[in-house]
């Protein structure tokens, strides 16, 4: 994810240019809220705020911290997990954990990607949904290896995925 600050309309600025009067946040070139904007959520746990008062010079990027989902049966990914990771918590029995397209899952072009830990004893596998690709090495199959392995799986493109790490040798 990127994002820039720009000048909000046309330059010089009609008022003072004092920084940060004149601020346009954007991602990826696009432009989000008005120029007077004070706090921009950019997703996927990115916030950007204007400062006020003493803090009025500086602009303040936050990024929340990485989160676990659980799951103890079947799972589709969620936009929540988006740039976190689900955690396989069952100790029987296979768990399937299904990618939804794009757009169920919010994304617009941007590369992200998703953790998927086995942490019980009952197998994990990862499957794409109608329409959406998972792709693993040749050799590997898309299921955990086991009880404590991590996958990485990792938007490539238009609802494409790769999935890595950790995986059974088929």
């Amino acid at each position: 994810m990127s994002f820039g600050i720009t000048p909000a309309t046309g330059f010089p600025p009609q008022a003072s240019d004092e920084f940060p009067n004149y601020i346009q946040f954007q991602n990826q070139g696009t432009d989000l809220g008005l120029p007077n904007v004070d706090t921009v959520n950019f997703g996927r746990n990115l916030t950007a705020s204007r400062g006020t008062g003493e803090n009025a010079n500086a602009v303040t990027v936050v990024a929340d911290t990485f989160t676990w989902a659980e799951a103890a049966t079947d799972y589709a990914l969620t936009s929540a997990d988006l740039g976190n990771g689900v955690k396989a918590t069952h100790n029987s029995g296979p768990v399937i954990i299904t990618v939804p397209g794009d757009t169920e899952l919010g994304i617009n072009g941007e590369d992200v990607s998703v953790l998927i830990m086995q942490a019980g004893a009952g197998a994990v596998g990862i499957v794409g949904q109608s329409g959406v690709t998972v792709n693993v090495r040749d050799a590997l199959g898309p299921t955990i290896a086991g009880q404590y392995g991590v996958v990485s799986l990792i938007h490539t493109g238009e609802n494409e995925w790769v999935l890595c790490g950790d995986l059974e040798v088929i």
